[in-house]
């Protein structure tokens, strides 16, 4: 496998087809996800009979929890935060669904790109990920990352437990118990590294082998394991490259970053000072003091950060793409030398068979089985 001609390759792809800068960009946008929140909980209503007979409650009770929670400030405290709380959810729920078919999109996108020379647009290649197959994804994804989160926490607690030796009210036990507790917590946080970057690199593979080859998630799991088992060599060396390149990508991000940042910032801040003024007068016509200002705010904060935010979101859609591509690229090269090894010849990129004389060594018969194999 020619690791740089791979890497050299996924580069000219994204400079090319820029309908992955969108796509990388969706996927930058809600890649970290926010998390799996819930939230339950009851929103009883008192009636104004209901709040008067609350003057008939003890005085000395240590907190009045009733009246407080009658005043008209903390219903709708609470209102918000219920609020809040249900649109959590809810782009929690987006976000997952999203990154599923754009990651599906992705990886659909750039093998078609390989086998045709083809560009989509957005409505095309979002159907491209609008499949089972993305649904496969987020299976793989649930089935690998909530027992190995379980697991964590579990190992977690149990490293804790010799700090409870501070209960037999004996110093020395309790210091040594906490002495092993942070020995054991720091063990378990370096096992759930080494855990996530195993699972982190394999899921590439159990990705591609459920949005190219359509399979089931036992497939995927079984098919990615056993090519990544096989090609262990090429797959760790490409690991390393790309870890590399994250490091330096993020290195000259940050100058970049910080310039644009103030830019927009700027331009934000005048963009947003709009809607903020025009909120806060009007909210000055039934409020008073300082609370017109701080609607305002609240209005005005949330276009500021979005302003700000569209350049961060469009350098990490570039290395998201670009990341997708590299791993699209090297699972198809993978694919084909595990095949090439039973047929015979070797595998090649698509770039390389388009070029004249390519298939010259390799005689008819066997530049039409490189053929097969890499549009396969």
């Amino acid at each position: 496998m020619d690791h740089i001609k791979i890497i050299k390759r996924a580069g000219n792809i994204l400079w090319n087809y820029r309908m992955l800068w969108v796509f990388g960009i969706l996927l930058a946008l809600v890649a970290g996800g926010v998390g799996n929140p819930g939230a339950n909980g009851s929103n009883y209503q008192f009636s104004g009979d209901e709040a008067a007979r609350m003057d008939l409650l003890p005085d000395d009770l240590p907190f009045d929890w009733p009246r407080f929670y009658a005043l008209p400030w903390m219903r709708i405290a609470i209102g918000v935060g219920i609020g809040i709380a249900c649109l959590v959810l809810v782009l929690a729920v987006v976000s997952t669904v999203v990154r599923n078919v754009v990651q599906t999109s992705l990886i659909r996108m750039v093998d078609e790109y390989e086998d045709t020379g083809e560009e989509v647009g957005f409505k095309a290649g979002w159907r491209l990920g609008w499949s089972r197959r993305a649904f496969t994804m987020w299976l793989i994804n649930l089935i690998l990352d909530v027992p190995v989160a379980l697991v964590i926490i579990v190992l977690l607690v149990l490293a804790g437990a010799p700090a409870l030796l501070w209960f037999t009210r004996r110093e020395v036990l309790g210091i040594l118990g906490t002495v092993a507790a942070i020995g054991l917590f720091f063990l378990v946080i370096l096992l759930a590294i080494a855990v996530g970057v195993v699972i982190t690199l394999l899921k590439q593979f159990f990705w591609r082998r459920a949005a190219l080859e359509a399979d089931t998630v036992g497939d995927s799991l079984r098919g990615g394991f056993g090519l990544v088992k096989r090609q262990l060599k090429d797959v760790a060396l490409m690991w390393l490259l790309m870890i590399g390149i994250g490091i330096i990508w993020t290195i000259a991000k940050i100058p970049v970053a910080i310039i644009l940042v103030i830019v927009f910032g700027i331009v934000g801040a005048i963009v947003a000072a709009v809607p903020g003024l025009i909120v806060a007068g009007i909210a000055s016509l039934f409020t008073q003091g300082a609370m017109p200002w701080i609607i305002g705010a609240i209005v005005a904060l949330p276009v500021l950060m979005v302003i700000i935010s569209t350049p961060l979101a469009f350098l990490g859609g570039l290395y998201e793409a670009f990341r997708s591509s590299v791993w699209t690229l090297t699972y198809r090269e993978a694919r084909a030398l595990d095949r090439g090894a039973t047929a015979g010849y070797a595998p090649v990129l698509a770039e390389e068979l388009a070029e004249p004389g390519a298939q010259s060594g390799l005689g008819d018969a066997g530049g039409a089985d490189c053929k097969g194999v890499m549009s396969a």
